[in-house]
Parts: C-alpha cells; structure tokens; sequence
C-alpha cells in the first residue's frame, strides 16, 4: 500500500488520485502473465537512453563448426593434456607410453598451435588408439568439430 502525506499547501483530491491510479497499476503488474511481464520488462529496457543492446546467447547453444579433414590430413604428434595441465609442453616421446597408460593421462593430438581432443567414428574416445602411436609424427584425416573453444578430431585414418 502507497500512502502519501501532504504538507502545507491547500488541499486537493490529486494525491488520493494518483495513489489510487499507482495502487491499480500495482494490482494490475501483480496479476500480469510471467510472459507479458517479460515483454514489459524488455520494452522499458529498450527504452532507456544510452543503453546499447546485446542479444545474449544461451548457455544451451553451443557454438558448434565442422571441418571437413579427411582429404587433407593434419600432422602432428600426441600429447598428454595432464602434462599441459601442469605447465609443461605436453609432448610425449615413445619411452613415456608405459608411463602414460599407468598415469591415466588423457591424450590428445597436437598439430601447430592446435590441440585437438580425438575421438573414434563410433563416438568413443580414441586414448588406447593413441596411447600405441607416442613419440611418432602422424597424419591424421577426418572431421574436426568446433564447439565453443574446444576442437575435438574424429578420425577416419592415421598414416
């Protein structure tokens, strides 16, 4: 409830009248649908002066890309992501693969600057496939998806 008190002056009906017109403009807000409310909300944002509008993505819909990789192969070498996690290059020579497959460390495939998470056709991870290729230089074809900022490499063969 608004309450509205006047002080000196000489005595009038529009103050009762705009707390009246203020409280049904309260009820009416109070009994809106949640949608109108939305619509309502988003008119008195657009508008405001100087207030530049952005639309905002949801966090549901991802950015995805595809790269089609399979008639020009990426080269590079296997990496351990656990090693970049710890600040190190990543790279793996052929001596470490024991190591690496006790130590769990999840592989990747490096080529340039461009770390690629890799996957088999059939949607499983490709760990075991490269944990037997480290500390060689491969080529790689298949489908690169970009979702986000993560790059993930589904192989259809490695040379």
């Amino acid at each position: 409830m608004l309450v509205i008190i006047g002080c000196g002056g000489k005595s009038s009906d529009q103050p009762q009248q705009e707390a009246k017109q203020t409280e049904q403009q309260t009820e009416q807000a109070q009994t809106q649908e949640p949608e109108q409310a939305k619509a309502n909300d988003a008119q008195t944002q657009n508008d405001a002066p100087g207030v530049q509008q952005t639309e905002i993505k949801s966090a549901d819909e991802p950015i995805v890309e595809k790269i089609d990789m399979t008639n020009s192969p990426l080269t590079g070498t296997i990496v351990s992501i656990n090693e970049m996690a710890s600040g190190n290059s990543g790279a793996l020579k052929a001596s470490a693969a024991g190591n690496a497959y006790d130590k769990n460390d999840v592989l990747a495939f490096k080529s340039g600057d461009q770390v690629y998470i890799v996957y088999n056709e059939d949607g499983t991870y490709a760990g075991k496939r490269l944990h037997k290729l480290i500390g060689k230089t491969l080529k790689i074809k298949g489908e690169i998806k970009k979702i986000d900022d993560l790059q993930i490499l589904i192989i259809t063969s490695i040379e």
